[in-house]
């Protein structure tokens, strides 16, 4: 009750005294860089009131996703199109949503300082959920700009041991001259994740828990109330730092005639771009003491576990690009880019100490009876060349193609094509969209080799083949989007039954549609995503998902006036509704932080609802939730992942103030 009135107390604060309501877009613009952190590419600032309410990274993200049920916990989306495909360690894919990396990094140009606070709570003393984040910005001069951003997660859970703290912080800067361009930025994260090996299934559905549900009995033991901790738990570190420099060598061109106000200049320039990034990726598992049968294999120590895996990167590229524009209506360029990259591994398991001289399983190999700790280094040569072109701002189209020629991923190759277009119809604009990708690539390191105490493989995985077609159109004007994506993939890699990292030799064939409509009616607004995705022939023993995925988010969108001060307040009332059809859901296996594969189990064709109001005065923005509100209504088969249900119904609260001087 007292956080609620200290809400509406600022509410009313802030629209008794705050300043008018700006509009950002004539003060302020952001960007994020694309294309080896070379190329700007826009970003909308988000202080708009529509789905304010999903401050969830895993909502922002994916519209169906199997998690661990609590917030910040490992999460894997249940649309293949939304899964990372990169070079990322096979556990951090798990933690992406939740980071802050040089890959989403953006930068501003404000005229004024800009910043915001955003602040979310809700659950009981015992299943607290509370996110932080505080953002600051402005320039120092014209055209150099500084920032940082700090947020923040302390989730206890509702079910017992999935404690969730994470803590982020960015640094960053840019300065766009008009010769020299620079951007650098700097991340770090610590996230601390209780285990707790899934709920006792048969009781979960056996039984109504009207009381607490830290009551039910979980596969890993702990302290008890008012704690809970668990004697498992992951601890996930992530940092980078990224210079990324921009030198326009000179200018070849006619000059604009100045005569002529209307008139352009056609102009060509090289471009010396330099990149430098590193980063350092961490995991530790511990788990004390070990908990009987529930991993297959015991490699090192009987009695606890305390796993460690680490992969550090350091990346240099240089890059000449020639770029031309003609009058102002066709740009043009080619580029080539030289990279190398290298790379540490370190893997450690610790050993039973000198106390314990004997141990019974035969799970357990008595010769193991050491620490093991190891370390590898690679490095990678690479090559990379392409074309663009940009034409009378109706049509685009990037072709580029990479190889590495020395290291241990030689031979592996990259060529992709892309063209979009804008076009009239019948007076209406429509934007049309077409990709091909062919990709041939090497598994990563920790895929053919690692060792822990629980899991251990050393095998030598073929390359991947990948083609991915996809193809676009939408209607701006009529809030319609529709996509297509073909994947064929041959020597796929997946974790199998026994959380192994496998190939699937045959060729894997996976096809989708996504449909993004939003109707309006009066002050009714109902916005709908729809995808269907199908794994053809014998592929879903391999793939599992669902096949059809709906998000739906209807609100009556509602402004109220107030003649007297003038004033307007910002009102959506409404409903998130989530859905998929049943599959064969994934289980998780803590140890690794991975889901895998298994064959057992159906989860899914279950609504999932929440209830909203998101409200507006100037710069202060609120909304209300009732998270799930539906989780009583139709039984308690409702899995995110195997042994892993989604969180009952919960209110929670959050509140962001902008503030623009």
């Amino acid at each position: 009750m007292k956080l609620l009135t200290t809400i509406l107390a600022c509410l009313l604060g802030a629209y008794t005294f705050a300043q008018t309501v700006h509009d950002s877009s004539n003060f302020i613009y952001a960007w994020h860089l694309l294309n080896n952190f070379s190329t700007q590419s826009r970003t909308p600032i988000d202080t708009i009131l529509t789905n304010f309410q999903n401050y969830n990274p895993i909502n922002k993200n994916f519209i169906s996703s199997s998690t661990l049920g609590n917030l910040g916990s490992p999460v894997i989306s249940n649309v293949f199109t939304d899964r990372p495909n990169g070079n990322n360690v096979f556990f951090l894919n798990q933690y992406l949503p939740f980071l802050n990396t040089a890959e989403n990094t953006d930068y501003y140009n404000t005229k004024t300082p800009f910043s915001y606070i955003f602040y979310t709570t809700g659950g009981s003393s015992e299943t607290r959920e509370e996110t932080f984040e505080v953002f600051f910005t402005q320039n120092i001069v014209s055209n150099w700009n500084f920032g940082l951003k700090y947020d923040m997660i302390n989730a206890k859970g509702q079910y017992r041991y999935l404690n969730v703290k994470k803590n982020s912080f960015r640094i960053f800067t840019s300065y766009t001259g008009n010769k020299y361009v620079a951007h650098a930025s700097f991340n770090l994260n610590r996230l601390k994740n209780d285990e707790n090996g899934g709920i006792i299934d048969s009781v979960f559905r056996l039984n109504n828990y009207t009381r607490s549900l830290k009551e039910i009995p979980s596969e890993f033991v702990g302290s008890d109330a008012p704690t809970y901790t668990s004697n498992a738990r992951n601890r996930v570190r992530y940092y980078d730092v990224m210079i990324s420099q921009r030198l326009k060598l000179f200018t070849i061109g006619a000059k604009q005639d100045s005569l002529k106000k209307d008139s352009l200049k056609s102009f060509a320039e090289p471009i010396l771009t330099y990149v430098f990034k590193i980063d350092r990726t961490s995991k530790a598992y511990a788990h004390d003491p070990n908990q009987p049968n529930y991993y297959d294999s015991v490699r090192y120590n009987p009695y606890n576990t305390y796993d460690s895996v680490t992969n550090f990167k350091m990346l240099n590229t240089l890059q000449l690009e020639f770029k031309t524009v003609l009058k102002g209506k066709v740009q043009a360029g080619i580029y080539g880019l030289l990279g190398n990259y290298y790379e540490n591994y370190g893997l450690y398991s610790k050993g039973p100490d000198s106390l314990h001289i004997s141990f019974d399983s035969t799970l357990y190999n008595p010769s193991k009876d050491k620490t093991f700790n190891t370390h590898e280094n690679q490095e990678n040569t690479y090559v990379e060349a392409g074309i663009y072109g940009n034409f009378w701002r109706k049509v685009s189209t990037r072709f580029s193609g990479m190889l590495y020629f020395a290291g241990q991923k030689a031979g592996q190759y990259m060529l992709q094509g892309q063209l979009d277009s804008r076009l009239s119809i019948l007076k209406k604009e429509f934007d049309f969209g077409a990709n091909a990708k062919l990709e041939n690539k090497y598994p990563d390191y920790l895929l053919n080799n690692y060792y822990s105490n629980n899991y251990m493989w050393s095998q030598n995985l073929k390359k991947e083949n990948w083609v991915h077609l996809s193809s676009k159109i939408a209607a701006p004007s009529n809030n319609f989007d529709l996509s297509f994506n073909y994947y064929l993939i041959r020597n796929y890699i997946y974790f199998d039954t026994i959380a192994k990292p496998e190939n699937y030799t045959p060729v894997l064939n996976y096809i989708s549609f996504e449909i993004d409509k939003t109707f309006r009616l009066w002050k009714i607004c109902s916005s709908n995503q729809l995808v269907y995705q199908k794994v053809l022939q014998k592929d879903q023993n391999i793939l599992y998902l669902p096949d059809f995925v709906i998000h739906n988010s209807t609100y009556l969108d509602y402004n109220i006036r107030f003649k007297k001060t003038n004033g307007e307040l910002g009102t959506m009332l409404g409903v998130d509704i989530y859905y998929n059809t049943s599959f064969k859901g994934y289980k998780y296996s803590p140890a690794l932080a991975q889901f895998y594969n298994q064959d057992q189990v159906t989860i899914g064709d279950y609504p999932r609802i929440d209830a909203f109001l998101n409200i507006q005065i100037k710069a202060v923005r609120c909304f209300f939730i009732y998270q799930h509100f539906n989780s009583d209504w139709l039984g308690q088969n409702y899995y995110s992942a195997v042994q892993y249900p989604y969180n009952k119904h919960s209110f929670k609260i959050g509140i962001s103030w902008t503030f623009y001087n």
